[in-house]
């Protein structure tokens, strides 16, 4: 599948499994949706929150017409798609692209080749989308790399990190709770969004 089929889109997550998606999708509301890479067949997968369960539709690649295939329909790219079924006259039930995670270092890496992300221990890096064990963020000076997925711990909305000190520790608060304090950065246990 190429890569250059797909933009760096808001509803665009990459090389995540189904697992993973239905994780990312269960406690949204419903009309909630990401577009996947296939792990069993050639394409993309629709994952769409439904009101009790993750539906699933296989977007496939017509390279002879230069077309996605979504039904019976032909779109000429999941950008047209997503644009179309996200309007107010769609049956198909596309509300609004899954939240991507923010993720904290644990560790500062330095980029081995072009592409790759340089970042310091405790910086928050965006999800883009996923590939294999490497992960494209965006950093919050905007800079745009591949990272290794086992240098970064999600951070979701319960537990905020509020400043990450370069000792290796952080400055956290849970407001359901008001509680905050420091805690070692690869202590946090947290749960993916």
């Amino acid at each position: 599948m190429a890569v250059e089929l797909v933009p760096d889109a808001p509803w665009y997550f990459g090389e995540i499994s189904r697992e993973k998606a239905n994780e990312i999708l269960i406690d949204q509301p419903v009309g909630t949706f990401l577009i996947r890479d296939s792990t069993t067949k050639s394409g993309y997968v629709l994952a769409i929150k439904e009101a009790n369960e993750v539906k699933r539709y296989l977007l496939t690649w017509a390279p002879q017409l230069k077309k996605f295939k979504f039904g019976d329909t032909l779109y000429s790219s999941l950008d047209e798609l997503v644009r179309l079924h996200t309007s107010h006259s769609s049956s198909t039930r596309m509300r609004q692209p899954a939240q991507k995670a923010t993720y904290a270092a644990l560790y500062s890496f330095q980029a081995q080749e072009e592409g790759d992300l340089s970042f310091q221990r405790g910086d928050l890096l965006t999800f883009i989308r996923q590939k294999r064990e490497w992960i494209l963020c965006k950093s919050s000076d905007n800079r745009i790399g591949w990272v290794p997925s086992n240098y970064l711990t999600p951070c979701d909305d319960e537990v905020q990190i509020r400043k990450l000190l370069p000792d290796g520790f952080c400055e956290v608060w849970r407001e359901r709770d008001q509680v905050g304090g420091l805690v070692p950065i690869n202590f946090l246990k947290i749960e993916c969004n």
